[in-house]
């Protein structure tokens, strides 16, 4: 079992090797002493027995100003951030975060930490109410960061709320989307190598963390942070978010009960989380995509041309081993009106080109389960008239 103080030298340790113990992307506001006590509220979190407040606020994607996060509690000294007036979902998070009381340690300072599960620009502000200290940190994409010099000791008594009790416990899984993915992390000891298991605290069906009780003795404080968002409707797929708050190396596996595929995704560097919103399918590799399909198909803007959206498609498919044929039919309006198929299907990715004989053709990829076809077609480079870029969905009409 790891002592407090061991826990502090060997994540101090890691953060300093890895150069990003400065919190080199905060910008320094200028206190003018004592700030007003933080209340915690809608947009507020308030860490530390109070000490600290966070508040976080993010650009959408059309760079059309900032909004407010809204608030989600973790605990005295984490918690987390959704982006409702962006995403329209207020349970789920964006942006996460925690602060370490090390008051007691050679480094005698607070330690800030955040990081991202989503790719929107946000800043993070954190105000020492006592002493006044601002600090704000630019963030968005898959990485974050750790500040451990921006909030030092002062003379005022420091605060025991932060201090963690050790505990032994160690592995278990998060269980998300009803039970259909499990995940588990597993870290490695940088004293000796030896790999650790994590410990799940769930948040709700889509999110949760895992904390590494067996490396910092805190069976509490969240150290990875992971999200499963639900996307068959939109992409055929389930998306996977993961974000860092540790300079710890680490591996996680997400597993899909139902078709009982894996992947594994191991940290790459320190701070940064990751994301994965193609390998999950709704379903198990097909057996056969020969067969009727009908749909539709939603073409982009084309050479300036009017063309229609969400036009009725269809498609006559045969499969030989890995290798497809068959065609697709287009009604008016779609700027095209279909040609023939050729491509391979491996597992559930599917790839090849549109073949329209007289005309420049096109190259599709996509996914495909006994009963769906999800392709992207876009437009091969070329002189002349040729098929639109865009996206044909299509379900089984009959095998």
């Amino acid at each position: 079992m790891r002592t407090r103080q061991g826990l502090f030298g060997g994540i101090a340790l890691a953060l300093i090797t890895l150069g990003t113990a400065g919190g080199a992307g905060a910008a320094v506001v200028p206190g003018d002493g004592a700030a007003a006590p933080c209340t915690a509220g809608p947009a507020t979190l308030c860490l530390l027995d109070g000490r600290f407040r966070v508040e976080v606020s993010a650009t959408d994607a059309a760079g059309q100003g900032r909004t407010p996060g809204r608030a989600i509690p973790g605990g005295d000294r984490f918690g987390s951030f959704s982006l409702p007036a962006i995403t329209g979902d207020a349970e789920l998070p964006e942006v996460v975060v925690k602060m370490v009381d090390a008051t007691a340690t050679p480094w005698e300072s607070f330690w800030f930490f955040q990081s991202s599960l989503t790719s929107l620009p946000y800043a993070v502000t954190v105000v020492d109410t006592i002493t006044g200290s601002t600090r704000s940190y630019e963030g968005g994409g898959i990485c974050g960061e750790a500040d451990t010099r921006a909030f030092p000791l002062d003379p005022a008594p420091a605060t025991a709320a932060g201090a963690s009790k050790a505990s032994g416990a160690s592995g278990g899984s998060l269980s998300l989307l009803s039970g259909r993915f499990r995940v588990e992390l597993t870290a490695t000891d940088p004293s000796d190598g030896q790999s650790v298991e994590g410990v799940p605290v769930a948040g709700n069906d889509r999110h949760g963390y895992f904390s590494l009780p067996a490396l910092t003795g805190d069976p509490s404080l969240p150290e990875v942070a992971v999200k499963m968002i639900d996307a068959r409707s939109l992409t055929g797929t389930f998306w996977f978010f993961s974000a860092s708050l540790t300079g710890l190396g680490y591996t996680l596996r997400v597993t899909d009960t139902v078709t009982g595929s894996f992947r594994a995704y191991d940290s790459q560097w320190a701070f940064c989380g990751g994301f994965d919103t193609s390998s999950f399918l709704e379903g198990p590799p097909p057996s056969d995509i020969s067969g009727d399909w009908t749909g539709f198909f939603d073409p982009e803007n084309y050479k300036g041309e009017d063309c229609e959206t969400h036009v009725a498609a269809s498609a006559t498919i045969v499969q030989h081993g890995d290798a497809i044929t068959g065609s697709c039919r287009i009604d008016p309006g779609a700027c095209f009106r279909g040609g023939q198929i050729e491509g391979t299907i491996t597992g559930n990715s599917i790839s090849g080109h549109v073949l329209l004989p007289g005309f420049v053709g096109g190259a599709f990829t996509g996914t495909a389960t006994d009963t769906r076809l999800r392709l992207r077609i876009e437009h091969l480079s070329g002189a002349g008239t040729g098929i639109p870029p865009g996206a044909l969905t299509l379900r089984r009409s009959s095998n």
